[in-house]
């Protein structure tokens, strides 16, 4: 059964609705923009807290702003929080439910330590502690699931640094929905020339793994994130310089790397000296690769394009699979569980 027929028994579905949401990406930025977000003082550090697809938009602020922002950026994915977090800290409390415990946790200790708590999601129980304790909470509109959102959990914090005059990144912004737009015809569902299509061809039967070099890590750690949850298959992601310096040694000699297929999300700006090492190491150990190549002058619109391209091609991959991407049962059923046992702290 080919890619198509396999497609067409999940398609007019769940499975079209979420392809569907997965294209509108540049709707969801613009829509993500426009929301109303506070003006805050200039902090110390920011800190974001999320857990799963909701600490993405973390790692990718901490990405974009590395360079630029002379404030640290840290993402917290845990119940506890940094020593450092105090009244001279911007806390960004995202969870596209609003009832991720580990956030909720963290969150309200960042209050206990007067933190300027800013709170991102669709409502939930994180609305309700932002109101209670005088916190602003920006509401985004629900997506089919939380992966999906990324867009709208990330930009209401940018724009938020933006309005606040601690960067410009109005053009950038512009940049990027532009570019997305102009991508988006290939990669629909009815292009003969897909190139996501092709790329979940060649992920089909492998264990991929994503490798990124600078701010494109964080897109690495987002794509097999989706090629886990969409897919159900395994994956990890690993960075440039790094791995130069370890994980090389593996590729030539573990039998399992056969089965294995490099994916290498590459900037045609790339420092140089990354771009030999990529050269020297696809020669010297992969086995198999591929590489997705950065459009766009900005950062920002870099760092989405490849994003957009890496959520397409996991989509895709699970159609072909003949796997319902708009799903996290065994998720829901550890949440569900968990739920049911006792807190220590209560």
């Amino acid at each position: 059964m080919n890619i198509r027929e396999k497609e067409g028994r999940i398609l007019g579905n769940e499975g079209m609705d979420f392809l569907n949401y997965t294209l509108s990406m540049p709707n969801q930025i613009y829509a993500a923009w426009s929301l109303p977000v506070p003006t805050v003082q200039k902090p110390k550090n920011i800190v974001v807290a999320g857990m799963g697809a909701s600490s993405i938009g973390g790692d990718i602020l901490q990405s974009l702003l590395l360079e630029t922002l002379p404030i640290p950026v840290f993402v917290n994915r845990s119940y506890s929080i940094p020593a450092f977090v105090s009244s001279e800290t911007l806390f960004f409390s995202v969870s596209h439910s609003g009832n991720t415990e580990e956030t909720l946790t963290a969150t309200k200790k960042a209050l206990e330590r007067g933190a300027i708590v800013v709170g991102i999601g669709t409502g939930g129980k994180l609305e309700e502690l932002c109101a209670s304790s005088g916190a602003v909470f920006i509401k985004i509109p629900k997506a089919p699931q939380p992966r999906a959102a990324v867009a709208t959990l990330f930009f209401p914090m940018l724009k938020t640094l933006h309005v606040s005059g601690f960067l410009d990144m109005e053009n950038n912004v512009i940049e990027t929905v532009n570019l997305l737009n102009s991508m988006k015809p290939e990669l629909g569902y009815v292009s003969v020339d897909n190139g996501a299509k092709g790329v979940a061809v060649l992920l089909r039967g492998k264990f991929p793994i994503i490798f990124g070099a600078g701010p494109y890590t964080s897109i690495a750690r987002r794509f097999s994130n989706r090629l886990q949850e969409d897919c159900r298959t395994l994956s990890y992601w690993s960075e440039f310089p790094e791995m130069n310096h370890n994980e090389i040694m593996a590729w030539p000699v573990d039998p399992r790397a056969k089965e294995t297929i490099a994916v290498l999300l590459r900037d045609p700006q790339e420092d140089d000296r990354v771009g030999q090492r990529i050269e020297l190491t696809k020669r010297l150990a992969f086995k198999t690769n591929t590489e997705l190549w950065a459009l766009g002058e900005s950062l920002l619109c870099k760092i989405f394009s490849l994003l957009y391209m890496a959520d397409l091609i996991s989509v895709y991959l699970a159609l072909d699979l003949g796997i319902n991407p708009n799903s996290s049962e065994t998720i829901e059923s550890l949440k569900k569980e968990l739920s049911s046992l006792p807190r220590l702290e209560e």
